[in-house]
């Protein structure tokens, strides 16, 4: 059934957005069985021809009428990030994105011809986001559903899930439920029936939930572009919307893309042995290398979006922790407790911002930390990462950090060796982000002298920037139960602003949040606040550079529930110091206001000085 209505641009988009899952009665066991067999067409051979090709669309002329945020959304649809021609991609998530990418092309982009009239293409090209979702979920439950026995595994997901009758398929038990297909998915986790006997199936379902938060915000920004009419034409829009979707045109849409699998197929076997050159041009059936003889995509070193800010396509974050040290003439022994509450909350922030986190198994000696130093500049493991976090937890001094074994480590002498004129680094013109969580004060005198300077900011190259956790002179405090103040907070800064503030505003942020919270457990405690101020050198670093193009927070739902509690004790130590923060400053209103429209701060009665104990340092 179909209606058409007039009514103004931006209430229909309003809408467009509410009308997500529609009332699938029409899609019955038929079509289910349609998705099962698309996506048994798929083999090891065709996914690993395809993947590198819908990793980069650059080819694809009618992407030229759009602009370069939807190719670049659509090619970040795929999970698999790295183009490697001895990695095998043909994963159960993998079949289901390239089915998913192959339809919405043919669907939306193969009438698009290079001299297609934008004008013509805003008016006439008719947008379905209900069936573009409703596909991708009948895709995965036709997947899921091919590795379930009906005599064994059906009626335990049944029992686990709560229902009751006879089901002789997943696609009968979703329909029994009466669920949503997110509810739906997000209760078959929930069962740990998928983590007990389907552990494969269980990381589809998980992943599959990070793939479809992409293909929406990816439809959402295509419907815009198609929605953004002249401005003389912006007051009426003439809109057509499916209330329930028609099934035969579902039908028509998976036999679309399994003709073109069939198609990629025989041009393979046509070609097997003689390799088929790329060209600039892309039909409905893409050009491709054999595998033997393909090389990856040539990416650009950032992810541009949003007026061509520049997001990191694969980061490295490595944190080194040094947490217990043994006795020396110089130190006692002992442990920074409360630091690998740290480590949890940066390697959960920034694994979910698709960086590759390397985390220390132990507490490293002078020469573990120097022979780290130089893993991170191994060109054959890390060349092709295009942005560097450093994260260097310890004790230390105005000039050093401190190892395990009681040694120093200059600090100026670590980071002039990820500048530009060293020999050694392979992160020449790259972002290189170094956040150093230590005491910076003046050396005791039972230290001997050491040769070094405190860094300047003539040490950096550009877009290299350094963040200390305090001033010279200052001590860092951290806590048993939570970790340290900067670490926590600047973390949490990320997680809520990472997406659309430069890293120069987060750091502001979180200086003012770490002085703040000082304040008010001072204040509590009727004594003098701590004094930790933080402070950042940057060489020039390009305030076009975001940690992530998406808000984290919209992904706080499909966290574990131990990463959910972690970011939980960091949200409490540092929602409060910001509440109070805006009250004193407006430009915080739109960042207090956005995180009440999802928490309910006023909810949240424990403030943190109530939480917190006895501070120590470092």
């Amino acid at each position: 059934m179909k209606f058409c209505t007039k009514k103004k641009k931006k209430d229909f988009l309003i809408d467009f957005v509410r009308i997500i899952f529609p009332d699938m009665t029409k899609i019955d066991e038929q079509f289910i069985q349609q998705c099962s067999l698309t996506i048994g067409q798929f083999d090891s051979d065709i996914v690993n021809q395809l993947v590198p090709l819908y990793r980069d669309q650059r080819a694809c002329v009618p992407f030229d009428h759009f602009p370069n945020e939807i190719r670049e959304q659509f090619e970040n649809l795929l999970s698999c990030q790295d183009i490697n021609p001895d990695v095998d991609y043909d994963t159960p998530l993998t079949r289901i994105e390239l089915a998913v990418m192959m339809h919405f092309k043919q669907t939306y982009l193969t009438r698009i011809s290079p001299t297609f009239d934008p004008k013509q293409l805003k008016m006439s090209l008719r947008f379905d986001f209900n069936d573009e979702i409703s596909s991708a979920y009948c895709l995965l439950i036709a997947q899921i559903g091919d590795r379930m026995s009906r005599e064994t595994h059906l009626p335990t997901l049944k029992f686990q899930m709560g229902l009751r009758g006879e089901c002789r398929s997943l696609f009968e038990l979703y329909v029994k439920s009466g669920q949503t297909f997110l509810k739906f998915v997000s209760n078959m986790i929930e069962s740990r029936f998928f983590d007990t006997y389907l552990v494969r199936e269980s990381r589809t379902l998980r992943d599959f939930q990070l793939f479809i938060l992409r293909y929406e915000d990816f439809l959402k920004n295509f419907s815009r572009v198609c929605q953004s009419l002249p401005q003389d034409q912006q007051d009426e829009v003439e809109i057509e919307i499916d209330v329930i979707p028609d099934t035969n045109e579902s039908v028509q849409l998976t036999s679309g893309v399994i003709q073109m699998v069939s198609q990629v197929r025989e041009e393979l076997r046509r070609h097997k042995g003689h390799p088929v050159s790329p060209t600039n041009s892309e039909d409905n059936v893409p050009h491709f290398l054999p595998k033997s003889n393909r090389s990856p995509a040539v990416s650009p070193p950032f992810h541009s979006s949003r007026n061509s800010l520049k997001i990191p396509r694969r980061g490295l974050c490595v944190v080194i922790n040094v947490q217990e040290f043994a006795a020396t003439e110089r130190i006692e022994a002992g442990k920074r407790e409360g630091s690998e509450k740290d480590v949890e909350l940066v390697r959960i922030i920034f694994e979910k911002m698709q960086f590759t986190v390397l985390t220390c198994v132990k507490s490293f000696t002078k020469k573990e930390f120097e022979e780290a130093l130089a893993h991170i500049n191994d060109v054959k493991q890390y060349g092709s990462h295009d942005c560097l976090v450093l994260f260097i937890m310890s004790h230390g001094l105005l000039q050093t950090i401190l190892t395990a074994d009681g040694q120093e480590i200059v600090i100026r002498d670590i980071i002039k060796s990820f500048s530009d004129s060293s020999p050694q680094t392979i992160w020449a013109g790259k972002p290189r982000l170094i956040f150093l969580q230590a005491c910076r004060t003046e050396r005791p005198q039972e230290f001997s002298p050491i040769v070094g300077q405190e860094v300047k900011k003539s040490d950096l190259s550009p877009n290299m920037l350094v963040a200390f956790s305090c001033s010279p002179n200052q001590s860092s405090i951290r806590y048993k139960s939570f970790g340290t103040a900067f670490v926590q907070i600047l973390c949490m800064t990320i997680f809520d602003c990472g997406h659309e503030w430069q890293i120069q505003s987060i750091l502001d942020l979180t200086r003012r949040t770490v002085i703040k919270l000082h304040e008010i457990i001072g204040k509590n405690k009727k004594e003098p606040a701590r004094n930790q101020i933080p402070e950042y050198i940057e060489g020039d670093f390009d305030s076009n550079f975001r940690l992530t193009s998406q808000w984290m927070r919209h992904k706080y739902a499909l966290f574990p529930f131990k990463a959910q509690l972690t970011v939980d004790m960091a949200f409490d130590l540092w929602v409060h110091p910001i509440y109070k923060l805006a009250a004193e400053d407006p430009r915080l209103h739109p960042l207090v206001s956005r995180i009440k429209s999802i928490v309910q701060i006023s909810n949240r009665t424990t403030s943190p000085e109530n939480r917190l104990v006895q501070p120590i340092t470092a």
